[in-house]
């Protein structure tokens, strides 16, 4: 739900860009939308430590890019939002390959107790995996 709402805003808010002229579009803060300004900064940011967390900020900055990009024609200023989403939206992408690498030790795990015949090793490293996969 606040997916849809961020992405109903989003166009909304595009849609009031699109119409100013591009002398009203410059890239200084001051003269974007507020509302789009305090959108990206409530996400822009904040660290990301979770995998929730980097899932949460892809969806919201690739909503937002997406908008941004159906555009016909990018102003200076659309330039500058695209270049804050996606220095998140990096930051969410490093993220989750940090936690797809835990997850591939994880899965090795399982098999290794496997292996071995370790059924509390393969409970344990199944389990953390099941954990973070379900996010994904």
């Amino acid at each position: 739900m606040r997916h849809l709402l961020a992405l109903l805003m989003a166009i909304l808010l595009s849609f009031s860009i699109a119409h100013a002229t591009d002398a009203e579009l410059g890239i200084d803060e001051t003269e974007l939308d507020p509302e789009l300004i305090e959108q990206l900064e409530a996400t822009e940011g904040q660290p990301i430590e979770t995998l929730k967390q980097a899932v949460d900020a892809l969806a919201l900055n690739n909503d937002l890019l997406e908008v941004l990009l159906d555009k016909p024609e990018l102003t200076d200023s659309d330039l500058a939002i695209i270049q804050r989403l996606t220095e998140t939206i990096e930051s969410a992408l490093h993220k989750v390959d940090e936690e797809i690498d835990i997850m591939i030790e994880q899965v090795l795990e399982v098999r290794a107790g496997a292996d071995g015949q370790e059924q509390e090793r393969i409970r344990d490293s199944g389990q953390d995996y099941l954990q973070r996969i379900k996010t994904l």
